[in-house]
């Protein structure tokens, strides 16, 4: 349990991550509706293994519904092939798990993101993609928290007011017209 990801109380489903030690490449390759959590002392969760962390420490306990394997794993292959560790809880929107197809992709949240994404990829425009910081989403405002980086350009969705532009050295604007903000990536 961390005190900055109030996500993990609202959380609904939970996807799995198969590491490369199971399958190659790593994938998440299961999806489980939490049906209800409970916060325990680390302690006080009976598992086969011996503990790693001070039993002290609270954790988020999901009871989950039955666990299906997704028809299509979403590998961790990355750009150009590359497979990244994966260590740490990443977050997403169900849309992000339905969408994706490579690990990166689950960084999208929202339908105006994945626009954008594949508008990029149409284009053949080099990007990466960077996540913010998490927050809750507003279901009737949701903000991306996706970064777009190119060299000198970041582009981020900003729910009503449209995508964030932010250029090294030029003032922020703000832009909903999809065309206008694919065409700041040259």
């Amino acid at each position: 349990m961390t005190s900055t990801q109030s996500r993990q109380r609202l959380a609904r489903w939970v996807a799995i991550y198969s590491p490369a030690s199971i399958r190659t490449p790593g994938a998440i390759t299961h999806l489980a509706e939490v049906e209800d959590f409970e916060l325990k002392k680390r302690g006080e969760i009976e598992t086969p293994w011996p503990s790693q962390r001070n039993s002290d420490e609270m954790q988020v306990v999901y009871k989950l519904r039955e666990v299906r394997e997704l028809e299509r794993p979403i590998e961790n292959r990355g750009p150009n092939g590359l497979n990244k560790r994966f260590s740490k809880n990443r977050w997403t929107s169900r849309l992000g798990i339905m969408s994706a197809t490579e690990l990166r992709e689950i960084l999208l949240e929202t339908s105006a993101e994945w626009r954008l994404y594949e508008e990029l990829r149409i284009r053949g425009a080099e990007f990466t993609l960077q996540p913010g910081s998490t927050r809750l989403l507003d279901e009737n405002d949701p903000w991306g928290r996706t970064w777009f980086v190119r060299p000198r350009l970041h582009v981020q969705y900003r729910g009503a007011a449209g995508f964030l532009i932010r250029r090294r050295g030029m003032r922020d604007e703000y832009c909903s017209n999809l065309d206008e903000v694919v065409a700041a990536f040259g």
